[in-house]
């Protein structure tokens, strides 16, 4: 889950706070005002104040649904965060285990070329062992004969 995804969920969340708070605020002052005005125009602003508490009880009860889904949302995210941070673990192991299975093959493979090597120096060997033991004319006149008998 992006980290970007978790911050602007709590950023909407702050934000809801500071509406709840403007709110909250705004509540207050009507209250005042309301107070102020209540000894002369009480039967005018009794149906006033009422409707102003409905609609902000009504806006307060939506943010806090909103707020409420947001905290949800970010519980969803920081699970789904934990299972792809497990994921991640098993690919690093994975990743560690065929890395230490290519090792292995380099170090088999180097032994091989080694084996090769030696094999092909001991052949060598044997090759310069035989030239050095029949002599080039011998070889000549053996080879000489072959054809002399194929004739």
């Amino acid at each position: 889950v992006p980290l970007s995804d978790l911050e602007e969920a709590e950023n909407e969340a702050l934000s809801l706070m500071d509406q709840i708070a403007t709110l909250q605020k705004v509540n207050s002052e009507l209250r005042e005002r309301f107070n102020s005005e209540l000894s002369t125009t009480l039967s005018e602003n009794a149906s006033s104040t009422d409707q102003i508490e409905d609609q902000f009880n009504a806006e307060k009860t939506s943010l806090i649904e909103q707020l409420d889904v947001f905290k949800t949302r970010v519980e969803e995210l920081t699970s789904e965060q934990a299972v792809l941070s497990g994921e991640v673990n098993k690919l690093e192991a994975y990743c560690t285990s065929l890395e230490a299975a290519k090792l292995a093959l380099e170090s088999q493979m180097n032994r091989v070329e080694a084996e090769k090597n030696s094999q092909q120096q001991e052949l060598e060997q044997l090759q310069n062992r035989l030239a050095e033991s029949v002599p080039l004319s011998d070889l000549e006149q053996a080879e000489d004969k072959v054809y002399s008998l194929m004739d």
